[in-house]
């Protein structure tokens, strides 16, 4: 699973990589994450639910959450 943070409306956001290639934004998703410092710090509880809405996401849900060629940011300040 590949994490990253990316630019989005002005500011970072944490993301993970779809199946396609494109990029979901964490937090527009419903994610309780919203750095990958945060994601860090939860541990295995976070990639669970990363695992899943990674799931949800590849099967068409939150397309407002997803970002196509995104600016990418260092992943932690």
């Amino acid at each position: 699973m590949k994490l990253a943070t990316l630019s989005v409306g002005g500011g970072p956001r944490a993301a993970v990589e779809l199946a396609n290639g494109n990029w979901l934004d964490i937090a527009a998703a419903g994610g309780a994450f919203d750095s990958l410092q945060s994601i860090i710090e939860a541990g295995d509880a976070a990639m669970s639910a990363l695992r899943s809405l990674v799931t949800q996401a590849d099967a068409g849900q939150y397309a407002d959450a997803v970002v196509t060629d995104p600016d990418l940011l260092a992943p932690t300040p």
